[in-house]
């Protein structure tokens, strides 16, 4: 029966210079694989788990602060809920699209 290889152990901290050089110049992870020596599939779990890591630390939410102000021409109650809806509506498009 064939035995398993013993499963290759990579630096973590290499690993991260690599990727943080990697942001920087712009390299593909097939290229950087070959100048590295590491496998495109480890280096690209890395930078999965790395970007997994980013996600986590940001806020899942933005919060929105509503100020009033009063707008010659546009004080009525209906405009400023008008305005506050449209504007509610470009942040969220902004947070999904952009």
């Amino acid at each position: 029966m064939p035995t398993r290889a013993p499963a290759r152990r990579h630096d973590p901290d290499l690993i991260e210079s690599l990727l943080s050089a990697r942001d920087r110049d712009g390299t593909s992870l097939a290229r950087l694989a070959v100048e590295s020596g590491i496998p495109c599939g480890t280096l690209s779990y890395w930078s999965w788990r790395r970007r997994q890591r980013s996600a986590a630390t940001r806020p899942a939410f933005a919060e929105m602060v509503v100020r009033e102000e009063v707008i010659p021409g546009k004080a009525c109650v209906g405009q400023r809920q008008a305005d506050a809806r449209l504007a509610i509506a470009n942040v969220v498009k902004g947070l999904v699209y952009g």
